[in-house]
């Protein structure tokens, strides 16, 4: 019998193959591994299978292909999508707080896996809101993940909140976040980013960016 596609809420988003890390298809170009040359993610032969992650939270289209990829339940993950569904928000403080809500579970839910290292929150808003209306709220919101997850872990958790409102290209956002996962938390530390910075560089590039 088929797998249900995907829920919301904190219910679990199963991956199409159950035996452990699912190996992403990605381009092979010549090139360091997890690089990204243009708009392409170049990865060795021997680099495809990235570390466990797994993908929760609310249904969004432009996370669709990071949920197929993700890791069966009984491999502990090395990262963690949030999936936040800001379109019901119609005014720009509606939706700060429901992102400050929402951040709550995620908390909760991150907190319990001891062995995450990325925490990834992507949300999308409504049109009526202006590109961007969240950064600002993300940032503040990414810094107080990242602080409450130190203080609950006693280890490092690189926090990334994506606001990918009105990006259509799951297969980058995919490529984007797999590239991360792979390489040591860290870089970024907490940060909130907007997904045009993510067209032509990686996250830990735009995150450098933003911060120098």
């Amino acid at each position: 019998m088929a797998c249900p596609m995907f829920t919301s809420g904190t219910t679990e988003w199963p991956p199409i193959a159950p035996d452990g890390v699912v190996s992403v298809p990605l381009p092979l170009e010549h090139g360091a591994p997890g690089s990204l040359v243009g708009n392409v993610l170049v990865v060795d032969r021997e680099s495809l299978v990235t570390p466990a992650f797994i993908v929760r939270g609310d249904h969004l289209p432009i996370l669709a292909s990071l949920a197929a990829s993700q890791t069966s339940a009984l491999e502990p993950p090395h990262a963690m999508v949030w999936g936040v569904d800001l379109g019901a928000a119609s005014s720009r403080r509606a939706a700060h707080k429901q992102l400050r809500l929402a951040c709550r579970d995620v908390l909760g839910v991150a907190t319990a896996h001891e062995t995450l290292a990325h925490l990834f929150v992507v949300y999308t808003h409504g049109a009526a809101l202006l590109e961007g209306t969240c950064l600002t709220a993300a940032g503040q919101v990414a810094a107080k993940l990242h602080a409450e997850l130190e203080r609950a872990r006693g280890r490092f958790v690189e926090v990334i909140l994506i606001d990918a409102t009105g990006w259509e290209d799951e297969v980058a956002l995919r490529d984007r976040i797999v590239q991360t996962v792979a390489t040591p938390a860290g870089v970024a530390g907490d940060v909130a980013l907007g997904w045009h910075s993510l067209t032509d560089a990686s996250i830990h590039q735009a995150a450098m960016e933003q911060l120098c």
